[in-house]
């Protein structure tokens, strides 16, 4: 169509606004700085192939303001990703993609000035964006038809009607489960409600991300013998090895060189550019882009990024070179374990047959041996997969789709990252800015890495042998014990280095490790849950708080306290309560929520130079008594 979106000259991304911009901006303000930049002949010639005529630019542009700040427009699962088509009913999703673009500008500038007052994020940002908006779209309308949400409907209307009366409870659930799913995946729960709570609420979240994760990048350093040994062993390796093969994989990950091929091969460590790395905590990915972007920042100043990107292109090269080692075995010669997760993905003993014909060295990379590298099927003669080109180019494209999602699917159990599944079983399907959706956001903070860790990297050691459910797999003995005794023993042996490590970053010497006290605590903040487990789990043993309020997250955990502690200002005259005891108070919890004094490497100095100092001044002796803990401790300053 020489009006659709790619075939517009000069077109770039879809455009893309931001609401809380809009809706400052408001009606009459939008259409004074739109109106005179607009190329209204082609305006009006798009608008009138929709059969919709308009003659009133400003009932024109007061309509596209409605859509646009109702955010309606992000959806992935209906044809809303155009601007007017909020208020024309149920459409068709495969015509949506070809459909061509309601505002045109006169000139780049006209587009830029509009997009610096009212659009979101940068160029990079809005590209990214697009392809996302696309992808999901496009996934979407493969699985389900060019309707997919008449389509949903019309399967659990089906379902309902015909085994409702059967099985009342486990439909109820699961339609339930299947509807957050699908709101997840069509991008429903990512549009705000009311955008000023969801803006809080991403503030509140935002601070607490800077105030507690400064040394987030310790633990992390767990995938590496932990998660990723694990991931090893379902791929058929064995358990001595896997140790090995998963250091040498991340080591390898942080070579620039091996992560720009493995982004290209499988597209792994992209998300980099995406913004996904702050998933693995929160499983928000609704965020406004300042949120995302000082999130970003802020685990990359950390260091969390470089473990996370290094950890995935590393263990996505390493299955490349793991699938090519195997070239020589029929899929019945494979490992079992290998077998059984190719069955899972739908790679069959045929695909295997075909892939396995593509296994040799990269270029430039021979030095890593036969690597399997899903793109090579479309090297492979027509008549392997169809009797006709057509047939043949869609049978590659499907055979290099399944690959490539296998590895990169493989990866996020490997270095454990949230997806849509994770997010619609924290979120519910709710939406930001609405009551529910603000609570499950601030109590589910933090929460998404165990969340994640359960559903993916335990699932995975309990139903590796087939089990049906968790009674099965633990009754039957269907589970991978040998998998859950290492990964347990792991997890000990890494909370101790974290704990040890957390404890030279403040300048002070390691623990004694000879008390029961010691390894409690380091199970607790080992890999399965080191990124959250002093925040979540191990709270009350810094701060004296009950496991409920630790629980309910640090967001409104901080709300409660800085309520108590403002409603004991206001009513100390009356009670007669010490002021000092309250300005105590409030030095600590300010300092457990002062953005960017945790970080592992400044940690030591900010407490010499200023936390202690402010401790000292409230409190006198608060530094001789801290002293003498850590003597009881056995422990002792670094550079005493």
């Amino acid at each position: 169509h020489p009006q659709c979106h790619w075939c517009l000259e000069g077109y770039i991304h879809q455009q893309s606004y931001d609401m809380a911009k809009l809706r400052k901006l408001g009606k009459e303000g939008f259409r004074n700085l739109v109106k005179g930049r607009l190329d209204w002949e082609r305006v009006l010639e798009s608008v009138h192939a929709e059969s919709k005529a308009y003659t009133d630019q400003d009932a024109f542009l007061d309509e596209v303001w409605a859509s646009l700040q109702s955010g309606v427009h992000e959806r992935a699962d209906t044809d809303k990703g155009d601007i007017l088509l909020a208020f024309q009913g149920p459409r068709n999703l495969g015509k949506n993609l070809s459909q061509h673009r309601k505002l045109h500008f006169k000139t780049a500038q006209d587009f830029k000035e509009v997009m610096a007052a009212v659009g979101r994020g940068t160029l990079e940002d809005n590209v990214i964006h697009y392809l996302d908006v696309m992808a999901r779209k496009t996934a979407l309308m493969e699985v389900m038809g060019d309707s997919p949400e008449a389509m949903f409907k019309d399967i659990s209307s089906y379902i309902q009607n015909k085994y409702k009366s059967s099985f009342p409870d486990d439909f109820r659930k699961n339609q339930t489960k299947l509807k957050n799913l699908y709101d997840t995946v069509s991008g429903a729960t990512m549009v705000p409600d009311n955008y000023s709570l969801a803006k809080a609420t991403t503030l509140i979240n935002t601070s607490q991300n800077l105030a507690l994760l400064g040394s987030a990048a310790i633990p992390a350093l767990g995938d590496t013998f932990i998660f990723s040994p694990a991931e090893l062993r379902q791929q058929g390796q064995g358990l001595i090895g896997s140790y090995i093969k998963s250091l040498i994989n991340t080591l390898n990950g942080f070579d620039p060189a091996l992560r720009r091929e493995a982004a290209r091969y499988v597209g792994v460590t992209l998300e980099a550019f995406h913004g996904d790395v702050q998933t693995r905590m929160s499983l928000d990915p609704s965020q406004p882009g300042w949120a995302s972007k000082v999130t970003q920042r802020w685990f990359r100043l950390n260091g969390l990024s470089q473990i996370t990107e290094a950890a995935k292109a590393g263990e996505a090269w390493g299955h490349m070179q793991w699938l090519g080692s195997q070239k020589g075995n029929a899929f019945n010669d494979l490992p079992t374990r290998l077998q059984a997760q190719f069955t899972k993905y739908g790679l069959t003993s045929k695909h295997w047959d075909l892939l396995r014909k593509t296994a040799a060295p990269i270029e430039g990379w021979e030095h890593y041996g036969d690597m399997l590298v899903p793109e090579r099927v479309y090297d492979l003669p027509d008549n392997l997969f169809g009797d006709t080109p057509a047939k043949a180019k869609a049978a590659k494209q499907k055979l290099e789709t399944l690959t490539r999602s296998y590895i990169l699917d493989r990866t996020t159990f490997a270095s454990p990252t949230g997806l849509e599944v994770e997010q619609s079983i924290l979120h519910q399907g709710t939406r930001p800015g609405t009551a529910l959706g603000t609570m499950t956001r601030l109590v589910g903070f933090l929460k998404g890495f165990v969340l994640t860790v359960m559903t993916k990297n335990l699932g995975d050691q309990f139903f590796a042998s087939g089990a049906k459910g968790w009674k099965e797999a633990l009754i039957n003995g269907k589970m991978d014990g040998v998998g859950l005794a290492s990964m347990a023993v792991a997890n000990l042996a890494v909370g101790a280095m974290v704990i040890q490590l957390r404890e030279m970053s403040r300048g002070r010497t390691p623990r004694d490790m000879d008390n029961e006290e010691f390894w409690v605590t380091s199970a607790v903040q080992g890999g399965m849950f080191g990124l959250v487990g002093d925040v979540i789990l191990g709270q009350h043993h810094n701060f004296g708080r009950s496991t409920i309020e630790a629980l309910a997250g640090p967001g409104l955990t901080t709300i409660s306290d800085a309520s108590e502690l403002l409603s004991r200002t206001l009513l100390s005259p009356a009670t007669g309560e010490d002021m000092q005891e309250i300005r105590k108070d409030f030095v600590k919890l300010t300092s457990r929520n002062l953005p960017g004094m945790n970080l592992f490497y400044t940690r030591a100095m900010t407490d010499y130079l200023i936390m202690n100092q402010l401790h000292e001044l409230n409190s006198p002796g608060y530094i001789q008594r801290t002293e003498q803990c850590l003597r009881e401790r056995g422990q002792t300053h670094l550079l005493d």
